[in-house]
């Protein structure tokens, strides 16, 4: 693991020297290459460290393997941050939002920074309806 962490910390390194060539640069052009490239040294550092903890970098919130567990046809129960619930199945799962199927049928789709918590119906804590 000490490796790995070596390679997020060289990257983050090779990132900043990026940034400080890019601010003296003279050359606008130039500027905006090297800061550019910087950005995507910490990009990649973030994810490589992302890839190390376990965590997908693409999962919402942090939470491992989220878009593998709430798989179409799951049925769930979403907490919202304004306390609203909601029950249904989950239709589709994208990147920022998701679809969810509610107990009436209809198709919602519900951007993930709305939700406060999730639940798998059917799973420890969760009644089945």
């Amino acid at each position: 693991m000490t490796d790995e962490n070596d390679h997020v910390q060289w990257l983050r390194k090779q990132g900043q020297a990026l940034r400080q060539s890019s601010e003296k640069a003279a050359d606008e052009k130039q500027k905006a290459k090297l800061a550019k490239t910087a950005e995507r040294m910490f990009a990649a550092a973030n994810a490589f460290e992302l890839v190390l903890a376990g965590t997908e970098p693409g999962a919402m919130g942090g939470h491992v393997g989220l878009q593998k567990r709430l798989l179409r046809g799951q049925q769930v129960y979403v907490r919202f941050m304004n306390g609203a619930g909601l029950r249904g199945v989950i239709a589709a799962m994208g990147k920022y939002d998701f679809a969810l199927t509610d107990l009436d049928g209809r198709e919602l789709v519900v951007p993930k920074h709305a939700v406060q918590y999730w639940e798998l119906v059917g799973e420890a804590g969760v009644e089945e309806e």
